[in-house]
């Protein structure tokens, strides 16, 4: 057999917690066709050098705001897939704030034939879910939706008037209606997946500050305090144990978020959660003041305590992946140029999918997690709770040919002028880093490589997700 593609001389990681050094990898068509030992590779028309990388399952992020179709003055499927290529993302999951947004099978359908014309990298979807589409719960499933989405924490005019056009009427149903898509939800096995914070905590704590005359920074983690994250994770939770539906909590930056979390998988509950970055490595303490506006995100970064407490879910139970959330604005809408002047009016969220891995690359360079871990919580984990296992997230003779390689003693500095999106604000611009990404592998073709990106749009797809219980 002749390959499309042999990796030589790294070191691998199947993704079952173990790094082989050793063994080579075949790719035929879009498929991994062997791993085997060096000198039984077959010849290939195209030859990878891995010698003193790691060689891992394609990561995977599990939270990306692509802006488009519909916002593509922020982003689109082009720049955001390029990003993801360089930051070794082999797939993401898009969000559902996009025109027309993905309330609907119809709607789903525009995402997906937009992406596959324009994506570099797979994708699949996360839905939403409001009052008034609930028939469209099923049909999303049918057809291959990775995740269905509650956004509590949040209440729009439908006009748009309350600033945020691009989720206008979407906000969550009401309690009793939450129950009865829950219900719905579980049949189809999708996970739900949940923005999780109190709107009436929020809400409330808005008005009383903005009463007082406040906008500095401070303010906006004052407003969505650790109680709004908590009241709203315990509720979801009672809700899962009579539904009986799969929780996955979006973006978890409190401990009590963590505790829950955990005290559930202890109970047997299909909950798992996702934290980022942002919450692993800044504080309110340290960051909030210095970056400002800039490091505005929903749920805001919280203390060192909580902090911590992340680190010690990643280690104990109660952190099962790491996404980004990845969020473009303009530099006006961060409003860049004033960081530190009305906070109400920036606008929250900055750029990740190219930033992550390198990120979490130097936390295991210092020694805070190991690489199979970092695999797990970025490739086997979340493709197996999104329904993309085995296809994904895993190295194994007959699995998708999507690869990561890394380099973990490579070095750079973060340069928001050097990234690969539309819009680049982030708070972790000048941030040195080490271990870098040097090969993102998609459906067996090489679309990125040593600082460039190769891929071209359709070169990645939908992925459909599969569920068997």
């Amino acid at each position: 057999m002749e390959a499309d593609l042999v990796i030589r001389n790294g070191t691998v990681l199947t993704g079952d917690g173990t790094a082989t050094p050793g063994i080579g990898i075949a790719v035929r068509d879009d498929r991994i066709a062997a791993i085997c030992m060096q000198d039984e590779l077959p010849p290939a028309a195209q030859v990878i050098d891995a010698t003193g990388k790691h060689v891992v399952p394609g990561l995977i992020d599990p939270h990306v705001h692509t802006r488009a179709p519909g916002y593509e003055y922020k982003e689109d499927f082009e720049t955001c897939s390029a990003a993801a290529a360089a930051g070794g993302i082999t797939t993401f999951l898009a969000m559902f704030n996009v025109k027309p947004p993905t309330i609907s099978e119809e709607n789903l359908r525009v995402l997906v034939d937009h992406g596959n014309a324009h994506s570099m990298v797979n994708f699949n979807v996360h839905g939403l879910v409001i009052e008034t589409n609930f028939p469209e719960i099923g049909k999303m499933a049918d057809a291959g939706i990775s995740a269905i989405k509650f956004l509590m924490g949040y209440k729009f005019d439908i006009s748009g008037t309350a600033g945020r056009a691009d989720v206008k009427g979407l906000s969550c149903p009401a309690d009793g209606a939450m129950l009865d898509a829950m219900q719905l939800i579980a049949e189809t096995r999708v996970p739900l997946t949940v923005h999780a914070e109190n709107e009436e905590i929020i809400s409330y704590l808005q008005k009383v500050l903005k009463a007082k005359g406040r906008t500095d920074p401070m303010a906006h983690l004052e407003a969505r305090p650790n109680i709004a994250e908590e009241e709203a994770i315990s509720r979801l939770i009672m809700y899962t144990r009579l539904c009986g539906n799969k929780l996955h909590i979006l973006h978890l930056p409190g401990r009590e978020g963590v505790r829950l979390v955990r005290q559930a998988q202890q109970e047997g509950l299909r909950v798992t959660a996702e934290t980022c970055p942002q919450y692993l490595l800044m504080t309110h303490e340290e960051h909030v003041a210095k970056y400002g506006s800039v490091a505005k995100i929903n749920p805001p970064i919280r203390s060192k305590a909580d902090q911590d407490a992340l680190w010690e879910g990643i280690r104990r139970g109660g952190i099962d992946v790491i996404g980004t959330d990845h969020s473009p604005h303009t530099d006006e809408e961060k409003m860049v140029q004033r960081p530190h002047a009305d906070i109400w009016t920036a606008m929250a969220g900055f750029v990740g999918v190219e930033t992550s891995i390198p990120l979490m690359l130097t936390e295991v360079n210092k020694g805070r997690l190991t690489l199979s871990r970092l695999v797990e919580l970025c490739s086997t984990t979340p493709a197996r709770i999104f329904g993309l296992y085995p296809g994904r997230g895993v190295l194994r003779a007959g699995s998708a040919a999507d690869v990561t390689i890394l380099d973990m003693q490579k070095e750079g500095v973060i340069d928001r002028h050097k990234l690969h999106s539309k819009t680049t604000v982030t708070p972790f611009d000048g941030w040195k880093v080490k271990g870098m990404p040097t090969h993102t592998i998609v459906n067996g073709k090489v679309v990125y490589a040593n600082g460039q990106v190769l891929g071209k749009p359709g070169d990645g797809h939908f992925v459909p997700a599969h569920y068997a219980s």
